[in-house]
């Protein structure tokens, strides 16, 4: 038989190795445990970034495009400006006739040729001051140039004449 005298009764104590492999482990565990906590926070917070650059993004491009529409609707206007501009206003001539003619001077014809920009008038005057007086106006006005007095006759009650002169084409615009 055996004898159990020659058996420890005391548990074998383990090797220190053994302890220390546990708690390394333990360490590594722990440490694995936190790192992934915070990968999944870093990621939930990139992904809040990433939304709030999206919407940022959104608006810059709303923006973007806002600012596209103001120039095509510029570009239109400068498009109609020019329009606009190159338009002529031949009525502005008969304003312009009707605000520098003498009071005894009236006008019997009008021929306008736009292209070259003169005017040939025939008038009759009260007498032959009022035509002097009137190429006096016109000469004044800042839109006539080579004022041409053509030929004048007596009639009863007062003198005939011709009358051509140069415009100034800004009469004739937009801008006037």
């Amino acid at each position: 038989m055996i004898d159990v005298s020659l058996i420890s009764k005391e548990a074998p104590k383990s090797f220190p190795i053994n302890k220390l492999f546990s708690w390394i482990s333990l360490l590594v565990l722990i440490a694995s445990v936190v790192a992934s906590g915070l990968v999944i926070f870093m990621l939930m917070s990139s992904k809040d970034n990433l939304v709030q650059l999206n919407l940022q993004l959104q608006e810059l491009d709303k923006n973007i495009n806002s600012q596209q529409e103001t120039i095509q609707f510029a570009q239109s206007v400068s498009v109609a400006d020019q329009i606009i501009g190159s338009h002529k206003y031949p009525s502005r001539l008969i304003d312009f006739l009707e605000k520098n003619t003498d009071i005894f001077i009236q006008w019997t014809s009008l021929n306008v040729d736009l292209s070259n920009k003169t005017i040939d008038l025939s008038g009759k005057a009260h007498d032959l001051l009022a035509i002097a007086q009137q190429i006096k106006r016109l000469e004044n006005s800042k839109v006539v140039s080579g004022i041409k007095l053509g030929s004048v006759s007596s009639e009863s009650g007062g003198v005939s004449f011709k009358l051509s002169f140069s415009l100034d084409g800004s009469i004739l615009s937009a801008r006037y």
